[in-house]
């Protein structure tokens, strides 16, 4: 039977409870509300539950993330997302509907999730609501509070204002954000090992650290267990605290738990390509307080290691699709310069019909002819490689543009013709033409920010 799920039932988001709700002050909230849902809402889900799968925003998206990675209660289970950022203020059943929609094309989900930073209407969530009874899912509704909490606990956005951290560790209004420890760890013989960044995850229950450890990918199995085995003592007795109130509980006591991710490359880290994962639990934490097992395939001294198999054919399929910044920045150009004209001419349209100067049926025949083009541009779109780092916000403000260029031929596609009348179309077109041009604007003032 299907349930509602609580945000701290889910593995991953278990951090939620050190939030409560009266953390979240007004400053908090404005600041959350302000955040965009594919340039700062969905990375930040992405980095907390480990997914590196970017999806674009175009023919193949299902949800705006779609994940095997979510846990609830112990139980993996494949999730859908829905999210929805500051440019939905009021969120309404005419707004999601058609995403709702979707989600009953994907077989076997066992969970679907609808996130909003905005006011979530009635009418959205009953049908959110219904749409998951009616597949025999699990369910999970969030508001913006629930994202405060949730983004806070992840150090995702500052605890001041809910503004975002960026890379540096500083949001716009100049707050820090821990950056982390580093350390060194002496290994024997001439294997190559540094811990990169160490994090501090502990809660009131347990000291719990979170390690990323460059390695030379090259190494034989054994030496990374050496690795893993001659790292733990050092990362258990690391005095590195988030915050002085972490650092009043457990300042003196060593690690009661420790996760370990192995990187042989920059790269890897980048994508999440982990060579091995690794968890250490003390047999002496209280079983309450012990989190889920890592499912590893073996267990060496204590340390329960799970092999990524698919390791080399990740970073052969990563290095295959990744772009140089030139092509890329030209292919990215070229189908801006395509779409740009079919943008206008659809809000040209629709300003016609809006001033009394054209007809439904004109206004529909114009925007169906748009239909095969712009798909074509959303097909084409969606065999951009990977991009460099400094090509990264560049990269996702085109996907944003070619994806809700994209829903303007959605809706005159077959099942768009027959889910849709045109007076419902006309306020989704307004929308997917306005998000086109918010997402213009980043790509020229990315463009403009291209060394």
């Amino acid at each position: 039977m299907p349930r509602l799920v609580r945000l701290h039932e889910i593995d991953q988001f278990a951090e939620v409870v050190r939030i409560p709700e009266a953390a979240v002050t007004d400053d908090v909230l404005r600041g959350i509300r302000g955040l965009d849902e594919r340039r700062e809402l969905e990375p930040a889900l992405q980095e907390i539950l480990f997914d590196p799968n970017e999806t674009p925003h175009g023919p193949t998206e299902i949800a705006d993330l779609l994940t095997s990675r979510v846990v609830v209660r112990g139980d993996r289970r494949l999730a859908a997302f829905i999210l929805k950022g500051k440019s939905f203020p009021q969120v309404g059943s005419r707004h999601v509907a058609y995403q709702f929609a979707k989600l009953r094309t994907v077989p076997d989900l066992g969970l679907s999730v609808f996130l909003a930073v905005g006011n979530i209407q009635d009418d959205a969530q009953r049908d959110f609501v219904q749409m998951a009874l009616d597949g025999g899912t699990d369910y999970l509704v969030g508001d913006a509070v629930d994202c405060a909490r949730l983004l806070i606990a992840y150090e995702k956005v500052c605890p001041i204002d809910g503004m975002p951290f960026d890379a540096q560790g500083s949001c716009p209004d100049g707050h820090r954000r821990d950056p982390g420890a580093k350390l060194e760890v002496p290994v024997r013989g001439d294997i190559y090992a540094e811990i990169q960044r160490l994090e501090d995850v502990s809660h009131n229950g347990a000291k719990r650290y979170a390690a990323v450890i460059m390695v030379d990918r090259h190494a034989s199995r054994d030496a990374l267990r050496e690795v893993m085995k001659e790292s733990l003592p050092t990362i258990r007795g690391a005095e590195y605290h988030r915050n002085d109130l972490v650092a009043s509980r457990w300042k003196g006591t060593e690690a009661h738990v420790v996760w370990l991710y192995l990187a042989g490359t920059s790269e890897d880290a980048r994508h999440s390509n982990w060579l091995a994962r690794a968890q250490w639990i003390d047999p002496d934490l209280d079983e309450s307080m012990k989190p889920v097992r890592l499912g590893g395939v073996e267990e060496q001294d204590g340390i329960e290691i799970e092999w990524n198999t698919q390791y080399d054919a990740m970073r052969q399929f990563l290095q295959s699709n990744a772009g140089s910044k030139g092509p890329l920045l030209d292919k990215i150009r070229q189908l801006v310069a395509r779409a740009e004209p079919l943008w206008a001419s659809a809000r040209e349209e629709l300003d016609a019909l809006v001033r009394g100067d054209s007809t439904p049926d004109h206004f529909d025949e114009a925007l169906e002819r748009l239909r095969d083009p712009i798909d074509e541009i959303a097909q084409d779109s969606g065999d951009l490689p990977f991009p460099p780092e400094d090509l990264e916000d560049l990269d996702t403000a085109a996907h944003g543009f070619f994806g809700s260029l994209h829903n303007l031929a959605l809706y005159y596609m077959d099942i768009g013709k027959e889910q849709w009348t045109h007076q419902q179309r006309v306020p989704l077109i307004r929308m997917a033409l306005d998000d086109c041009a918010r997402d213009l604007e980043r790509i020229r003032g990315e463009l403009e920010r291209v060394r």
